[in-house]
């Protein structure tokens, strides 16, 4: 008898299988993206661990194949690298507002946080279009769209002259292009 490899793998690993599995099977019923494993999955574009659920993205190429990414920068970059848009079935954002909520691009507004440390160093942030600005000012305006943003990932550009280099972990990184 061979043994599963569900039962044969770490606690984290079980876990992980687990959460993905679930995720899959939720995103085959909604029709809309699995929820991101945080902490666990890695992005498909810089390979750093997706950690944080106000900036994580995801995308669902034309083949059916979910990509994972830790930033709006990386879905960007990975999008902008596309021959075409019809490449990719969806691609969603996650809710600064609402952290691990999954948006369509479409539906969203981008905008910069000025000094806050974001995934890629960026400072691209994500809300739903219909969201209005706070007058606090807790969270700036956001007033770019999907097109903005990927024109910026073309360009090379990173978000209002923020540095391309990140940091995980105490370990630089660049962004692949």
């Amino acid at each position: 008898m061979v043994p599963s490899p569900v039962r044969s793998a770490s606690p984290v690993g079980r876990r992980a299988f687990l959460a993905l599995s679930v995720a899959a099977l939720v995103a085959a019923c909604s029709g809309g993206p699995p929820p991101i494993a945080y902490g666990v999955a890695e992005c498909d574009y810089c390979r750093m661990r997706i950690g944080d659920p106000r900036f994580g993205a995801e995308a669902i190429t034309a083949a059916g194949k979910v990509l994972q990414f830790d930033s709006i920068e990386c879905a960007a970059g990975y999008y902008a690298s596309l021959s075409g848009p019809e490449a990719v079935r969806g691609v969603w954002v996650s809710d600064f507002r609402r952290p691990g909520t999954l948006i369509p691009v479409g539906e969203a507004r981008f905008g910069h946080l000025e000094g806050r440390l974001t995934p890629m160093g960026g400072g691209l942030f994500a809300v739903p279009a219909a969201t209005p600005s706070p007058a606090d000012g807790a969270v700036p305006a956001a007033s770019l769209d999907w097109t903005a943003v990927v024109a910026l990932a073309r360009r090379g550009a990173p978000a209002a002259g923020a540095p391309r280099a990140h940091s995980h972990a105490g370990t630089a990184h660049v962004a692949n292009r």
